[in-house]
């Protein structure tokens, strides 16, 4: 079963991907600014909203921080990473001017 099958579009998977990528990047900035003021070990909240601890009550903007900052890494990574693992294929298509798309879209593609 590919992907494309499960989310139904590669559209729908790049914009959940760049949303979880934007909701992480603005939670991250947030906390970073309050690192920056000097709240760093203050708990984390997103304005008056009680948290249940078994939510990460307990967690503190500078953990927050490191976080959303890792989790960007490793989406970032992990594109990239993808991106050239399709190199070759890439550079078989552009130098034969072939067109088509390399596997980067094709493992989205539906078996149907």
């Amino acid at each position: 079963m590919k992907l494309k099958s499960f989310v139904g579009n590669c559209w729908l998977f790049a914009s959940g991907i760049g949303l979880l990528f934007i909701a992480d990047l603005g939670i991250g900035l947030y906390a970073a600014t309050q690192v920056y003021f000097g709240n760093g070990f203050g708990q984390f909240r997103l304005g008056n909203v009680d948290i249940p601890k078994f939510l990460g009550a307990g967690a503190t903007y500078l953990e927050v921080f490191i976080s959303s900052l890792v989790t960007i890494i490793a989406l970032t990574g992990g594109l990239i990473a993808r991106y050239k693992h399709y190199s070759p294929e890439r550079n078989l298509l552009k130098q034969y001017n072939k067109a088509g798309k390399t596997g980067f879209f094709d493992d989205l593609g539906s078996d149907d």
